[in-house]
């Protein structure tokens, strides 16, 4: 079976190009729509795929591609993303700016002056470490130090804050502000979702 999908032609489930890749020769259109749409593959092997066996958005792809053929003589057409498709490229780009925002840091008065500690990947994961150990009961103390400074050392307590501010407090903040975010983009229903930017 011959079908297309998110622009590609698949055949047995196999891809054969892209709508974008599919060649036009003289006298032999790349596409073209009569109860179905006959395209010519790169290698110049015709196909046709009838047009029941399309979803609407992959009839809506074929025909605007045909229009474009018959009214530019083969410029292949930039053709715009559904608003869903829109809607989830900027989820993503949120997605971005609050790893981005995570990863930043965050401030903590653990050990009774307010400071600022980094917080990306590798920083998460030795406060992890950390407190896997003292909760085994293998540390008493742990030396961290703040961004940009110098270790010094934390009892259990203080390490404890200092992991909860991060992880409870700003990484948790972080996640519920993008969700938030994420439902308003979801369920708006005019073009007001486009305004919607990470808080600075």
């Amino acid at each position: 079976m011959i079908h297309l999908q998110d622009s590609k032609v698949i055949y047995n489930s196999e891809e054969l190009c892209s709508v974008w890749d599919m060649d036009y020769t003289e006298g032999a259109p790349g596409i073209g729509i009569s109860g179905g749409f006959r395209i010519t593959l790169p290698d110049v092997a015709m196909m046709f795929i009838p047009e029941q066996d399309c979803t609407v958005n992959e009839q809506k792809v074929f025909q605007d591609y045909h229009e474009y053929y018959k009214d530019t003589g083969g410029i292949k057409p930039q053709i715009q993303p559904t608003t869903e498709e829109q809607k989830a490229a900027k989820i993503t780009q949120l997605d971005r700016a609050c790893t981005d925002a995570i990863f930043e840091g965050f401030y903590s008065d653990a050990d009774g002056e307010m400071k600022f500690y980094g917080f990306e990947k590798q920083d998460q994961d030795n406060l992890t470490a950390y407190l896997t150990g003292i909760n085994a009961g293998l540390q008493t103390t742990v030396l961290w130090k703040e961004k940009g400074g110098f270790p010094k050392s934390y009892t259990i307590d203080q390490f404890k804050k200092l992991y909860s501010d991060g992880f409870d407090v700003h990484l948790k903040s972080q996640w519920v502000r993008f969700h938030e975010l994420k439902a308003q983009i979801l369920t708006c229903e005019d073009d007001s979702w486009m305004d919607i930017v990470w808080p600075v």
